[in-house]
């Protein structure tokens, strides 16, 4: 297993992974199903798009809809990145409704009214 694909099928409408089969030679694109055993424990984890996260001063950030329909930052921890996303670890929950496109926009807003995001 070399590792996730950098594209994938649209009609597979999942994650494609590259191998290398040293038994018997495939045309490229053939569908296989494999069972692949990880490490660990399983985690519950959020796939965000990469326009939903900020990274500020060496954190990562996330904007939801807050009180009053405004926007409010949260520090979050990422896991490893996929192809077409960010998976975050910590710091979000399933109930809030997250920004998933314009959080850059948010984040410069922010910081010219002169309110930085803490580091806590």
């Amino acid at each position: 297993m070399l590792g996730a694909s950098p594209a994938a099928d649209p009609q597979i409408q999942g994650v494609g992974y590259l191998a290398v089969l040293h038994d018997r030679t495939w045309p490229a694109g053939t569908a296989l199903r494999a069972i692949v055993p990880g490490a660990g424990e399983p985690q519950k984890v959020f796939k965000l798009p990469r326009s939903a996260v900020v990274y500020h001063q060496g954190s990562a950030w996330i904007y939801v809809l807050g009180e009053e329909d405004t926007f409010e930052r949260k520090i979050v921890t990422t896991g490893p990145g996929i192809h077409d996303g960010v998976t975050i670890t910590s710091g979000a929950d399933a109930e809030e409704q997250i920004v998933m496109t314009g959080a850059q926009q948010l984040l410069s807003a922010e910081l010219q009214a002169g309110g930085a995001p803490d580091e806590g």
